[in-house]
C-alpha cells in the first residue's frame, strides 16, 4: 500500500466510512471525516472498501456479487457530493481514481459489468434526503437487502439493527459530555453509548467487524480497550439479579439485551487467546463493579462468565491461572461487610463460587496457612456464608486432622470447629463423629485455644453425650488446677478452660449440667479461681424443679448476708453475693423469694438488696430496664429498596412462603405503591393509577429511590382462590425484559424527547393491537408532548408506551424535534 497515512483522524475517518458504506450512519454525520478521506491516497481508501466488502460478503453469503458491493460504496461517495455535503468536483475526481482500484478488485467475470455501470454512475436517482437502507445494486442486479424482501429473515434483522444503530448516533451527536464526567459514565450519552454497544455486538458477524464499530465510537467518548466496553455496559445493567432456576445459577444472566452483548463480544472471538483475554476483561470489570457496591450487577456479569465457561465458550485451559489470581483483587472490606449482611449471602455466594479460591476448599486451604488475624476472620465469615458444604468439609478435615497431624496445628483445628459451631448442622448429618472430636479434642493437655473452641461446640451441642464430656472436663481441670505441677500448663490458661466448661454447662440447663455448676460454684478454692462468680450464668435457669440446688443455694446467699454487732453493720464481699443472687433470679421457689424479701427488708439501700429487689419486681438484675412502651404492630421486614433490588426482595419473601403486603415509600415517607402476597405467591400490585401485573412491570421498569417495609399478615383469613394467585418469577423475567426493551427505547427517546409527524404513514407493533391506545399516543405525540406526557394517565407500563413511540420513530413515521 502506498503512501500510507499514520493520523489517528485519519483512522477514526475510515471507521466512519464503514459505517456510512453499512447505512449505520446518515450523509450528514459523516461529512467531516469524508472531506478528511479527499486527501487521503485513493489507494488507502480503496483497501478499506475492500475490507468493508470481504466483511460485508462473508455475512451475507454469496447471494451478492462482489462487483455489486463495489458499485454500492461509489455510489455512497457520489452521493455526498451530490448533497453539496462535500464539494462536487473534489469528490468527482476522487472518485475517477478510486474506480481503478474497483476494477482491480472486480472479480474477472464482473469487471465489464461495473465498468459500464460506474460509467452511468450519475444516472440513478435515489431520495437523498433518507440514509439509504438498501444496497444500491448495478442494473442488472437485484437488491438481496431491500426492505421488502421477506425471504431474508437475517437480511432484514441486520438492516433493522444498522437503522437503530444510524438513529443513535445521530442522538448521540446532539449530547454534550457534561463538564468532569467521563464521556462513558456521563448520564444520557452513556445510556446511549450502551445501546450503540449492545447494538453492534448482537449485529457483527465476527470481531473484526464488531473492533470497527467500536473504533467509530471512540471519539464519542467510548473507552478504548476491551475492558472500558465491559465497564460501561456493566453500569446499565439491572440492579437486581433475576432468580436462579434448580440446577442452574446463571438461568438469568442473559435476559438481558446489554448482557447478551456482553456475551457475544467474547464469543465473536474465534481465537481461543482472545477470547480468553476478554473473558478475563469482563471479570475485570465486575470485580469493580462488586468494589463500588453494586453486588446485584457484579453477579449478572460473574454468572454470565460462569455460563461462558461451561458451554465451552472459553477455553478453561487459557483462564485458569487467571481464575486462581483474580479473587485477590476484590475489595477485602467490601467482602466482609457482605459477610456480615445476611440478606446478601444468596448473592455473595454466587460471587464466591466464580473463584476457585473463594469456594469452600480453597477457602480452608487458605485459612489453614494464613497468618493474618483480620483476614482469618474474613475466611470464616466467607465460609459461613457458603452454609452446609463448607461444614461438611469442615466437619470431615476437623476428622482428619486427628490423625494426620495432632495438635501441631491447633489454631487450625480451633477454627474448624468454630465452623461447626456458626453454621448450623443439617437435620440429616450425624453428630455422633463430631461430639467424638471435640469431645477429644477439650481434654486436659490440649492447647488452651482448642480446648475452649471445642468445649463451647460440646455447650451447643444439646446432647446427653456432650453433657458427659462437659462434666468430665469441669472435674479433669478441678483435678489439675488442684495438684499443682500435674500438668505442664499455665494456670492461667487452665482457669480460663474451667471458667468456659462451666459456663457451658450452665448454657444447657440440664439438671445434671445445672447440679455440677452448682458443686463447682460452691467449692471456693483460690486455685480454681472465682467459682462462686461462675453461678451468675444460671441467671436465665429456672431451679425450682430441684429442691436441693435451691436449697444449697439459698443457704448459700444467707451465708454471705452481713452481720450486725453492737448495732454496726459487719459488710461482707457483694462480689460473691451477688453472683448468688443472679443465679437465682430466673427461679420461683418460695424459698428464693423469702430469703430475697427478707434482704430487701433488713438491708435497705445496699446495692444487694437492690438487686434482690429488681428480681422480686421481675427485672433483670443486670441493669436497668427501658419504659414499657404500648405494643404496636412492627414491621415483619424494613429496609432501602436500592440494596436489594424489587425482584430480588419479593423473591426472597416468596422463597419463605410468607403472607403479608410490602409498602415501598419515596424518600419523603410518601407511599409509592403495595404489593401483596399469599403464600409467597403474587396477588396484587397497586402503584398509581396501575394495577396487578402492570404495576408490578411499572415498579420494575422505572425503580427509583425508596424504602420498604413488609408486614407479615397471619393466615387466619381464608385463603384466596389458586386461580387469582401467580408464582413470581415469571413475573420477574417478563418485568426485567420489559425493562431492557424500556431502557432501549429511552436511549432513543428520552422522557423529556418532544417528536413530530413526517408524514408517512405509521404502523402498529408488532403484537400491538389497541387501537385508541395507538391513536391516543399518535395524537399527544403529533402536539409536541415529551415522550414522558404521552403515557402520562394511560392504563399502561412504561415500556408499551415508549415501544410504540420507538417503533414509529424506527420506521420514519416520527422523528425528533
Amino acid at each position: 500500500m502506498d503512501g500510507v497515512v499514520e493520523d489517528p483522524k485519519v483512522g477514526e475517518a475510515l471507521a466512519e466510512l464503514h459505517l456510512y458504506l453499512s447505512d449505520a450512519v446518515a450523509p450528514l454525520v459523516v461529512t467531516d471525516s469524508i472531506t478528511i478521506l479527499l486527501v487521503v491516497p485513493p489507494s488507502r481508501v480503496a483497501q478499506e472498501i475492500l475490507s468493508w466488502t470481504t466483511s460485508q460478503h462473508r455475512r451475507l453469503g454469496g447471494n451478492v456479487p462482489v462487483s455489486d458491493y463495489l458499485y454500492h460504496a461509489l455510489r455512497k461517495l457520489y452521493v455526498m457530493g451530490e448533497l453539496n455535503l462535500v464539494p462536487k468536483q473534489e469528490m468527482g475526481a476522487y472518485l475517477e481514481s478510486l474506480q481503478a482500484y474497483m476494477l482491480e478488485f472486480c472479480p474477472e467475470e464482473d469487471r465489464d459489468l461495473l465498468r459500464d455501470n460506474l460509467a452511468h454512475l450519475g444516472d440513478v436517482r435515489a431520495d437523498l434526503a433518507a440514509p439509504v437502507l438498501g444496497l444500491h445494486r448495478s442494473q442488472d442486479g437485484e437488491s438481496a437487502l431491500a426492505m421488502g424482501d421477506t425471504s431474508s429473515g437475517a437480511a432484514k434483522t441486520t438492516v433493522h439493527a444498522e437503522r437503530r444503530f444510524a438513529q443513535l448516533v445521530e442522538r448521540l451527536a446532539r449530547l454534550q459530555i457534561p463538564a468532569g464526567v467521563g464521556p462513558d459514565q456521563g448520564g444520557a450519552r452513556g445510556d446511549v453509548l450502551s445501546q450503540l454497544v449492545s447494538v453492534a455486538a448482537r449485529n457483527s458477524a465476527d470481531s473484526e467487524e464488531f473492533q470497527q464499530y467500536k473504533e467509530s465510537l471512540r471519539g464519542a467518548g467510548m473507552g478504548s480497550t476491551m475492558e472500558d466496553v465491559f465497564r460501561s455496559l456493566g453500569r446499565r445493567l439491572p440492579g437486581w439479579v433475576l432468580p436462579a432456576a434448580a440446577g442452574g445459577e446463571a438461568t438469568g444472566a442473559t435476559v438481558t439485551g446489554t448482557a447478551q452483548a456482553m456475551q457475544r463480544i467474547v464469543t465473536l472471538e474465534q481465537d481461543p487467546r482472545e477470547a480468553a483475554r476478554r473473558f478475563q476483561e469482563l471479570v475485570q470489570a465486575a470485580i469493580e463493579q462488586h468494589n463500588e457496591g453494586s453486588l446485584a450487577r457484579a453477579v449478572t456479569m460473574l454468572d454470565l462468565a460462569s455460563l461462558l465457561l461451561a458451554e465451552k465458550k472459553v477455553d478453561p485451559a487459557y483462564v485458569q491461572t487467571f481464575r486462581e489470581q483474580a479473587h485477590e483483587k476484590l475489595d477485602p472490606q467490601r467482602l466482609r461487610e457482605l459477610a456480615e449482611d445476611p440478606g446478601s449471602h444468596s448473592l455473595l455466594r454466587r460471587v464466591l463460587g466464580s473463584f476457585p479460591a473463594l469456594e469452600p476448599d480453597g477457602l480452608l486451604r487458605a485459612l489453614q496457612t494464613e497468618e493474618r488475624r483480620d483476614h482469618r476472620r474474613l475466611l470464616l465469615a466467607l465460609l459461613e456464608v457458603h452454609g452446609a458444604p463448607a461444614r461438611v468439609l469442615a466437619a470431615e478435615r476437623l476428622a482428619s486432622s486427628i490423625t494426620s497431624f495432632g495438635d501441631r496445628d491447633a489454631h487450625y483445628q480451633r477454627n474448624l470447629l468454630h465452623i461447626l459451631r456458626r453454621i448450623p448442622r443439617p437435620d440429616d448429618v450425624a453428630i455422633d463423629t463430631e461430639l467424638q472430636t471435640a469431645s477429644r479434642l477439650s481434654t486436659l493437655g490440649h492447647p488452651a485455644i482448642l480446648a475452649k473452641e471445642a468445649i463451647t461446640y460440646l455447650g451447643q451441642s444439646r446432647d446427653e453425650r456432650a453433657e458427659r464430656a462437659l462434666i468430665a472436663r469441669v472435674t479433669e481441670y478441678e483435678g489439675a488446677l488442684t495438684k499443682p505441677g500435674a500438668v505442664g500448663s499455665d494456670p492461667a490458661e487452665l482457669v480460663a478452660v474451667l471458667d468456659r466448661a462451666v459456663f457451658a454447662l450452665a448454657r444447657l440447663g440440664t439438671p445434671a449440667a445445672v447440679r455440677a455448676v452448682v458443686n463447682h460454684g460452691l467449692k471456693r478454692l483460690p486455685q480454681l479461681g472465682s467459682t462462686t462468680a461462675r453461678l451468675a450464668a444460671l441467671a436465665g435457669v429456672d431451679l425450682s424443679g430441684d429442691a436441693e440446688v435451691v436449697g444449697r443455694l439459698v443457704e448459700a446467699i444467707r451465708g454471705e448476708l452481713p452481720h450486725r454487732i453492737f448495732g454496726f453493720l459487719l459488710k461482707k464481699d457483694d462480689n460473691l453475693l451477688l453472683p448468688l443472687i443472679e443465679a437465682v433470679s430466673s427461679t420461683s421457689s418460695p424459698a428464693v423469694k423469702n430469703v430475697l424479701a427478707d434482704i430487701v427488708q433488713r438491708f435497705p439501700g445496699e446495692g444487694f438488696a437492690q438487686a434482690a429487689a429488681k428480681v422480686l419486681a421481675g427485672t433483670d438484675v443486670s441493669g436497668p430496664q427501658a419504659p414499657s412502651t404500648p405494643s404496636a404492630p412492627s414491621a415483619s421486614l424494613s429496609g432501602d429498596l436500592d440494596l436489594f433490588g424489587l425482584p430480588t426482595l419479593l423473591q426472597n419473601l416468596s422463597q419463605s412462603g410468607t403472607s403479608g403486603t410490602l409498602t415501598i415509600s419515596d424518600p419523603v415517607g410518601e407511599e409509592i405503591a403495595t404489593v401483596d402476597l399469599e403464600g409467597g405467591k403474587f396477588r396484587s400490585c397497586r402503584a398509581g393509577p396501575l394495577r396487578d401485573e402492570v404495576a408490578l412491570f411499572q415498579l420494575i421498569e422505572r425503580p427509583t429511590p425508596a424504602s420498604f417495609t413488609f408486614l407479615s399478615r397471619a393466615e387466619s383469613a381464608p385463603p384466596s382462590d389458586p386461580k387469582l394467585l401467580r408464582d413470581l418469577v415469571p413475573l420477574f423475567f417478563e418485568g426485567t425484559r420489559r425493562y431492557d426493551e424500556f431502557q432501549q427505547a429511552c436511549a432513543l427517546i428520552p422522557d423529556y424527547a418532544c417528536l413530530r409527524a413526517t408524514g408517512t404513514t405509521p404502523t402498529p407493533p408488532p403484537e400491538e393491537d389497541d387501537q385508541a391506545l395507538m391513536r391516543t399516543l399518535w395524537q399527544r405525540a403529533g402536539s409536541g408532548a415529551p415522550a414522558l406526557e404521552c403515557e402520562a394517565g394511560l392504563a399502561i407500563d412504561s415500556y408499551r408506551a415508549r415501544r410504540i413511540l420507538a417503533h414509529w420513530v424506527e420506521e420514519g413515521s416520527l422523528e425528533p424535534k
